[in-house]
């Protein structure tokens, strides 16, 4: 999303939700959209669908395919 139309996105959005924003914030936010946002949209893109998932998913521990170990 180019500079002010992410501006005005960011804006109306934060408003709806009640929160009041400055030149400020709008600024700190159009840097990171610029610097994260094609990533990703990069990644919300991409087809992981030959990725296979962790059976066990435990975030608390390492996967279970490593080393063997838990």
């Amino acid at each position: 999303m180019a500079g002010e139309d992410f501006q005005e996105y960011a804006r109306v959005a934060l408003g709806r939700a009640g929160i009041e924003v400055d030149a400020v914030d709008l600024a700190v936010m159009s840097v990171a959209e610029a610097v994260y946002g094609p990533e990703r949209e990069a990644l919300l893109a991409a087809d992981f669908s030959h990725v296979a998932y962790e059976h066990d998913l435990d975030p608390s521990r390492a996967p279970s395919d490593l080393e063997g170990t838990h």
